[in-house]
């Protein structure tokens, strides 16, 4: 930043780190000649008078903030505002005084976040994985990478993230999660792109489920390998669509919530299948060369058993009209993912204009009884 602390600290005293702040400021928007100038004679600097000054940075606005029990009497917000100028860039820089200010003399609130133009989602994964390149190391795996990335993405935020009861459940468990105080997102997450005003199913995977590239790519392959194998569009679309909850929303449970999003827009026999499967992929059927999934053994271990509601749901599938439906899903699930192939959400989009009823107001808020789970996917990490 070219000004150490030190050298405020010794110009101005510990008490008036502020106004030492206020004249460093002032300094840098001195034309590069009066620069120059100050530098020629550094004792014309080091001999300011310690004491505040009529005149401050109008760069710098001073409000009485609220008092607490950890913030002193008399505090003050020392923010800066973008009013557009240069200048405002130069204020940025000093924000790490502010912490400095706070730990030494416990007189200056530190902001909360620089009130600067927010990042695209472009700018902040460019910004998040350059981070990331200075901090990971060779001997990283793939999920310390992710979580590295993750880091680095949270850190960029002027908002904290509100993180969902599953995703605490270890920290709850063990008696921990108290509150944090600070501003919340709400709404648009920049770490993930943006949604148009009326979202359609095409949107939701290019912008939510193919983000996940494996899951994503695990339902279009799936789709793709049912229409190989000659199905009906019906079952093609639930093998398209059968695991979108795991994908985009919440793996417990993921094919009853799958159903339940689904359900007012396609017909009652695709939201059966995608809901049914789940309890299927548990029991094998010789008869349709579906056997027990080798992954759900390493997966839960030889001697996991479903619980008694799955059982009830697969004996009630057994007998129903559309159970060779749901069994298909689980017949193109099982071997469905190459990680060499490559399949389009394009290829199956008159599919989905055929047997998807889009709502004209947007998936989201056409006020159906799912309408609240497709807005949770648009805005997954909302306070409230």
């Amino acid at each position: 930043m070219g000004t150490s602390v030190a050298m405020i600290e010794r110009h101005y005293g510990q008490t008036n780190v502020l106004m030492g702040l206020e004249h460093e400021t002032a300094k840098r928007r001195k034309p590069k000649k009066a620069q120059a100038a100050d530098a020629a004679n550094p004792d014309a600097t080091a001999n300011i008078e310690a004491k505040p000054t009529a005149k401050k940075s109008h760069k710098l606005h001073k409000q009485p903030i609220k008092t607490d029990a950890t913030i002193p009497a008399g505090a003050v917000d020392m923010t800066p505002v973008d009013d557009g100028s240069d200048e405002y860039e130069i204020c940025l820089e000093q924000l790490s005084f502010f912490t400095y200010c706070l730990r030494r003399t416990g007189q200056i609130r530190p902001p909360e976040h620089a009130r600067r133009r927010p990042m695209t989602h472009d700018e902040l994964v460019t910004e998040a994985r350059a981070i990331v390149a200075r901090q990971v190391t060779s001997d990283m795996d793939s999920e310390q990478k992710d979580e590295l990335l993750e880091q680095a993405l949270m850190s960029l935020l002027d908002r904290k993230v509100a993180m969902p009861f599953f995703g605490k459940a270890g920290i709850l468990g063990a008696g921990g999660g108290a509150a944090v105080p600070g501003r919340y997102l709400m709404h648009d997450d920049p770490r993930l792109p943006p949604m148009p005003e009326k979202p359609t199913l095409i949107d939701f995977f290019e912008k939510r489920i193919l983000l996940m590239a494996r899951g994503g790519q695990h339902l279009l392959q799936s789709a793709r390998l049912a229409q190989k194998n000659g199905l009906p569009e019906k079952i093609v679309l639930a093998c398209l669509l059968h695991d979108i909850a795991v994908t985009a929303h919440i793996r417990s449970d993921h094919g009853y919530y799958g159903a339940q999003l689904i359900e007012p827009y396609v017909d009652e026999e695709v939201s059966w299948a995608v809901r049914y499967h789940q309890a299927l992929r548990f029991y094998p059927d010789p008869q349709m060369n579906y056997e027990y999934p080798e992954l759900y053994t390493r997966t839960f271990g030889e001697e996991y058993r479903p619980p008694a509601y799955i059982q009830r749901d697969y004996e009630q599938a057994r007998n129903h009209k559309w159970y060779m439906s749901a069994r298909l899903v689980t017949c193109n699930d099982l071997y469905s993912f190459d990680p060499n192939v490559k399949v389009e959400i394009d290829d199956f989009k008159d599919l989905i204009g055929r047997n998807f009823r889009q709502p004209e107001e947007g998936l989201g808020f056409d006020n159906t009884p799912s309408s609240h789970m497709w807005r949770s996917i648009i805005w997954p990490n909302n306070f409230l």
